[in-house]
């Protein structure tokens, strides 16, 4: 490196004028980025009880039904029918703690919905989700609360929602 000898700090300024220029650069560039969760760009998908969910007494029968409104939703949020296997569990509701779930009273087999007519059936197009007709075989009593969770198992991960409903009278 030459150095001009009028000015013996001249290069050390242009070195430190280049490192200076190109953090600034840098720094200015750095707020451009968004991050991928912000953009939908690779997000995962996301399952939701809908509030149309509803417990329902059939005092004919002795019984109660429980349909159940599931909604999943892509990157973009929009409702969308997908390939994937979803699991109902019904607990006793538990008032002011953290996990609203206690004693488990149901657990319904599997819905695999891998299988495109078996998808269709389910899907209601009208309500942007699958709709379940699931019989409760449990004693359950009137006006109570109760926790629902739905888990969908899609691509090897496993996504869930809980929800509380409100037995009919």
């Amino acid at each position: 490196m030459k150095t001009c000898s009028r000015h013996p700090g001249a290069s050390l300024r242009r070195i430190s004028g280049g490192i200076l220029w190109a953090a600034l650069t840098a720094l200015m560039g750095a707020g451009c980025w968004i991050p991928a969760e912000k953009t939908g760009a690779g997000a995962a998908p996301q399952v939701r009880i809908s509030s149309l969910t509803e417990l329902a007494a059939d005092p004919a029968a002795n019984a109660a039904t429980l349909k159940a409104l599931v909604e999943i939703f892509d990157a973009q949020g929009g409702a969308v029918q997908m390939p994937c296997v979803l699991r109902f569990e019904l607990y006793e509701f538990r008032p002011l703690d953290s996990d609203p779930r206690g004693k488990r009273i149901m657990l319904w087999p599997q819905q695999d919905l891998t299988d495109p007519a078996k998808n269709s059936e389910h899907w209601k197009e009208y309500l942007r989700g699958y709709e379940f007709l699931l019989p409760v075989e449990a004693p359950l009593e009137p006006g109570k609360n109760y926790v629902l969770e739905a888990t969908c198992l899609m691509g090897g991960r496993r996504f869930r929602d809980v929800f509380t409903v409100r037995m009919g009278l």
